[in-house]
């Protein structure tokens, strides 16, 4: 900020200097003059230019005041225009910092109502908040944090005990917060704020749906999904993150574009996992997660490499015509019903090396496959379920303990 000290008025003693100025801009200017006309012509004529001199000398005493007088004219002109200025900047200043105690009273009184015993007030600070984001966009990831903050938080009831009136007010204050935070996600770019990160990290999520939404980052380790969740369509430029993760319901990531690599490790999808048409473009790794349901990857895209390290599924394993662009790891994953790699495209290698299959498999006609070490089982050694023809270069070993290795075929090049 221009400091105001460098805009004094005039003292009394410069006006003074600047009159002494003009005086003797004009006396030298007498002086001169007259020492030109000296003894010019006879001494009517010489008088007659003395007095021109005097009047000559005097107008220049004049226009030289007159030029200091415009002079200071100027300065005052100017410094009233820098005090305007300051005037402007200092009341710019002050609006600010009001705007700021305005915005920071209103960040306490939602924080206040989010832990209020009514959820009516809840739900209206949940409101305000939104408000809040939607007038002053440098705070919406603020926002965003705070929303994403009171869905960490534990119910302020025991909902597994709660009354039926209970569960439901609470549950209508949930499904508000998710709900805000997915009309700001999601929608045309000109409605939809910019990409945020969503920290979810354990919250306990009811029916949550950021489908269509944009997202910079999502963190959802240890969450609890409950009912139906919908991630189809959602764009996230960064890594989003599902570790330990439990799905109760059926969760959806049909089409679905994830930027940064994707965790999954040691999830629980307890009812179908629909990966339908996704695209993992760096990369993902499901290692240790149970499907206990059907698990559908077809036509997904694996843009870089993904593991299912000791994955089991419970139910069908679906991968037809899925794209392994990075290559592929089932090591030792467990395939209780079917597997489907049909039409699978793969740059590289799949390895599923010391699985175990206990029911029908199709690997299509492929050789991209790693299989040393796994295990098909039989329940008799001649009529099991997987008495079918092995993957194109594989063979069945010998019949041990009810499963059938499979091993390469030596009349075959692998």
């Amino acid at each position: 900020m221009t400091d105001p000290r460098r805009f004094r008025p005039i003292s009394g003693a410069t006006i003074a200097m600047l009159a002494a100025l003009v005086a003797v801009a004009a006396a030298a200017s007498v002086y001169l003059l007259l020492s030109l006309v000296k003894g010019v012509g006879n001494q009517a004529e010489e008088v007659r230019l003395q007095i021109e001199a005097i009047k000559t000398g005097l107008t220049v005493g004049a226009g030289t005041g007159g030029a200091l007088a415009l002079l200071l004219t100027a300065r005052r002109q100017w410094l009233s225009e820098r005090e305007h200025l300051l005037q402007i900047r200092t009341s710019q200043v002050t609006e600010r910092d009001a705007e700021e105690r305005r915005i920071t009273d209103l960040y306490a009184k939602a924080a206040e109502l989010l832990g209020h015993d009514r959820p009516s007030a809840r739900i209206a600070a949940l409101y305000a908040l939104s408000r809040l984001g939607e007038n002053n966009p440098s705070h919406r990831n603020t926002v965003v944090n705070l929303i994403c903050g009171y869905l960490r938080l534990a119910p302020p009831i025991d909902l597994a005990e709660a009354s039926p009136w209970l569960f439901r007010d609470e549950l209508e204050v949930r499904y508000t917060a998710q709900r805000i935070l997915k009309s700001h996600l999601a929608g045309s770019d000109a409605a939809r704020w910019e990409p945020v990160e969503l920290d979810l990290t354990g919250a306990t999520l009811y029916d949550f749906d950021i489908e269509e939404c944009r997202l910079r980052r999502g963190i959802f380790r240890g969450c609890i999904f409950q009912g139906r969740s919908k991630f189809s369509h959602v764009h996230i430029a960064e890594d989003i993150r599902f570790e330990g993760a439990c799905f109760a319901g059926r969760v959806e990531f049909a089409g679905a574009k994830l930027g940064g690599h994707a965790y999954f490790d040691e999830c629980e999808f307890h009812d179908e996992a629909e990966f339908r048409s996704a695209r993992f473009e760096s990369g993902a790794s499901f290692d240790k997660c149970i499907f206990s349901s059907a698990a559908a990857f077809v036509s997904t895209h694996f843009e870089a490499h993904v593991e299912f390290y000791k994955a089991t599924f419970k139910d069908g394993a679906f991968f037809n015509r899925a794209s392994f662009n990075g290559g592929g790891l089932f090591d030792h994953a467990r395939f209780h019903d079917f597997l489907g790699l049909v039409d699978a495209k793969c740059d590289g290698k799949i390895r599923i090396i010391g699985a175990h299959f206990f029911h029908f498999f199709d690997l299509g006609d492929n050789k991209f496959y790693e299989l040393y070490n796994s295990r098909v089982w039989f329940d008799e050694p001649d009529l099991g379920v997987m008495a079918v023809c092995p993957p194109p270069g594989w063979d069945y070993g010998e019949y041990i303990d009810g499963y059938r290795p499979l091993v390469p075929d030596k009349s075959h090049e692998v």
